[in-house]
């Protein structure tokens, strides 16, 4: 453990060896956890209790059975020290064998928004009437064999966002590797490095900029940003708070620049099609980015200063750090000096980068085969070797837990749970409210109930729709809803460490326990939610949206 010292700040060895880390000490047996045992018994009680009393939702039975285990599964996830990957494997293998999935037809193969507007007149009349959406139907097709059902169960691991992460880990890990990563951080130190604080803004505006270029919030986060935050944190290794407060500024700045712009995540595009389409609206780029630039801004003066207060763990660490921080820019500068000019590693390391993120930009091809191409050359090329990829525990584990709650809130989707959550709302949040109030309510709801999705671009294409339809049937402003919507539906991923891939990205450097996330995500989500609840409102009101 390195002192950091007022006169001389030592990088040296902590910059040396940002790629080795010493061998794990041996295991011992694990623990068993009597919580999955209380997972197992949860789950039988609500599907049972659920099935028995929601029929007048008219909702397929198996849905019951689906939300019970989701629900017990986010619990699990955040009471249980049972690592999230043998929570989610349990969740898939009690689904599979109470064949709770819908089996794949041309009708159910994919849920898009696609699916959602050609069934508008259909959900209007849901929402006008006591009429049901199950009624058009018989229902979701079931599987006929616990073959069919284990097939569904192994459908999220080849899901594109599933493999966009998983190569985003290891294009970061070869960025680390390579010691582009290195060189990078310690050109930020140099120059952001008058303080530890100033590093937060400093990817805030990273993020931000980037965010107008690149169109997929992990792409940018994962292949650009991400690999930047861990060579600074190991950069600063002597000191867990900065790692900490440099884990919540790469996901937060990443999230606000998810919502600064119209192309902010390739989600937001979903949402202003389906507003124009339901409420007759207009919310392009240029709408886009009058509605946000004040209370994004706003967001960015104020969220820093709160990271900061998150990541003092100790209360000796303030006065661990002389009151000039200008050593630490020297010693970066020294750092820079000993490193001499880049390595050919480092050149083809930031060619197949460039490549990757043009083609990001430009979006030549999908997202996840941009990942894939852009590793594989640097498989090829010999900036990783493929003992690097089989080693890299983070990528692995990430894309197996995400690949399975992708799979499950898709499961959801189908069965109608999203269209009969649009229903309620309509019927029981917004219900004699003024058309101003249940359009915050509805923003508010659609916020917090990003704990029931595992990706922004599901939770737009499954919410979208119902809550613009429950809007407009309460007469609400439709520039004030739709902004509501939009601008949450980055900002909301802040909740759980599972709501995109970025977050299983960050959280996933075991910064923070479960708890703490969970924790900091609430109280960050309240921020977000009281300045667009104020700040936002009120700049609405300027520009004439309400």
């Amino acid at each position: 453990m390195h002192r950091l010292d007022s006169e001389e700040v030592d990088l040296r060895s902590a910059t040396s060896t940002l790629a080795v880390a010493p061998p794990p000490p041996a295991d011992a047996d694990p623990a068993f956890d009597p919580a999955l045992i209380l997972y197992l018994v949860l789950v039988s009680v609500i599907s049972v209790s659920l099935s028995l009393l929601g029929h007048s939702l008219n909702l397929d039975l198996r849905a019951y059975t689906v939300a019970a285990v989701f629900a017990c599964t986010v619990a699990a996830l955040i009471v249980s020290a049972t690592p999230v990957a043998v929570v989610v494997l349990a969740a898939l293998i009690v689904l599979t064998l109470a064949n709770a999935w819908v089996c794949e037809t041309p009708q159910t193969a994919h849920v898009t928004f696609a699916n959602f507007s050609q069934s508008f007149e259909t959900a209007q009349l849901a929402l006008n009437s006591q009429y049901s959406l199950s009624n058009t139907s018989n229902g979701p097709p079931q599987c006929a064999s616990q073959d069919e059902s284990f097939k569904i169960a192994l459908k999220g691991f080849s899901l594109p966002l599933s493999w966009l992460v998983w190569s985003a880990f290891n294009i970061g890990l070869a960025v680390e590797k390579s010691g582009l990563g290195r060189r990078i951080a310690l050109m930020i130190v140099r120059t952001f490095g008058s303080s530890p604080f100033t590093l937060g803004p400093c990817l805030f505006l990273i993020e931000l900029l980037s965010g107008l270029l690149i169109p997929s919030n992990t792409a940018r986060g994962g292949a650009l940003i991400h690999p930047i935050v861990v060579s600074l944190g190991n950069a600063f290794s002597h000191a867990p708070e900065i790692q900490r407060y440099l884990i919540l500024s790469g996901m937060q700045a990443n999230l606000v620049s998810s919502s600064a712009w119209f192309y902010g995540t390739v989600g937001n595009p979903i949402l202003a099609e389906a507003a124009q389409e339901l409420l007759d609206v207009e919310f392009g780029f240029v709408e886009w980015i009058t509605g946000s630039i004040v209370p994004i801004l706003a967001l960015t003066i104020i969220l820093p200063p709160i990271l900061w207060r998150f990541s003092m763990t100790s209360k000796s660490y303030p006065a661990a750090f002389p009151s000039s921080m200008q050593s630490i820019s020297q010693a970066a500068h020294n750092n820079l000096l000993m490193l001499g000019p880049s390595t050919n590693r480092e050149r083809r390391t930031a060619i197949i980068l460039a490549l990757c993120l043009s083609a990001w930009v430009f979006d030549l091809l999908p997202d996840g085969l941009i990942g894939l191409t852009g590793l594989s050359c640097m498989l090829l090329c010999g900036v990783l070797s493929w003992e690097d990829v089989r080693d890299n525990g983070q990528a692995w584990d990430s894309f197996f837990w995400l690949a399975g709650m992708v799979l499950i809130v898709e499961q959801m989707n189908k069965l109608g749970i999203s269209q009969a959550v649009g229903l309620w709302c309509r019927e029981v949040l917004v219900e004699g409210f003024s058309p101003v109030a249940a359009a915050v309510l509805l923003g508010a709801f659609y916020f917090v109930s990003m704990y029931l999705f595992s990706s922004i671009t599901s939770h737009i294409v499954a919410l979208s729709t119902p809550l613009l339809l429950a809007g407009k049937a309460a007469g609400c402003p439709p520039l004030l809803l739709t902004a509501l919507l939009c601008y949450s539906s980055g900002l909301c991923a802040c909740l759980t460490s599972y709501s995109s891939g970025i977050t299983v990205m960050y959280f996933s450097q075991n910064m923070f326990s479960k708890r703490e996330w969970y924790l900091y995500g609430i109280i960050i989500g309240m921020v977000y939610l009281s300045v667009f609840g104020t700040v936002g409102l009120v700049w609405w009101k300027i520009i004439g949206w309400w």
